[in-house]
């Protein structure tokens, strides 16, 4: 039988305004699932994010916020 022991999904995020990528990670901050912003800054004019997110309610792997 199958089980999953941890889950999670990277995401790679661009924003238009840093006020847009700050939102966004106090949302994250707000919610219920865990999850580790591993980087964050500006490229080519705009705001970028790389964020790795708890998948549903499986455990997430080696922590991260909640």
């Amino acid at each position: 039988m199958k089980k999953v022991l941890s889950a999670c999904i990277e995401q790679e995020l661009e924003f238009d305004t840093k006020q847009e990528m700050d939102d966004f990670h106090e949302e994250l901050k707000q919610g219920s699932k865990k999850f580790r912003v591993v980087s964050s800054g500006k490229k080519k004019g705009k705001y970028q994010m790389y964020v790795i997110r708890q998948y549903n309610k499986n455990n997430f792997p080696e922590g991260g916020e909640s």
